[in-house]
């Protein structure tokens, strides 16, 4: 069994909030790879959750990952002539 890794509690003290982007950015990309679980939060959910993320992690950022995600997403299909 994979040991658990969770950005709050693993890693050197004060650099939390650059753990956190990253990892805000990794699961926004990986929801970007599936825009349908864009559509409501526990799709979302569920997604990440299916690609290995912690239940921690994703009960903490997952909201702002989908929103960096929409935003990407929304960002894309406006700049398309």
């Amino acid at each position: 069994m994979k040991p658990y890794y969770n950005f709050l509690l693993n890693g050197p003290i004060g650099q939390e909030q650059r753990r956190r982007q990253e990892l805000i950015e990794r699961m926004a990309k990986d929801l970007l790879k599936a825009p349908e679980t864009l559509v409501d939060d526990w799709d979302a959910v569920q997604f990440l959750r299916s690609r290995g993320y912690g239940p921690v992690d994703v009960a903490v950022v997952a909201g702002e990952a989908r929103y960096l995600a929409c935003q990407e997403l929304f960002a894309r299909e406006m700049s398309k002539p």
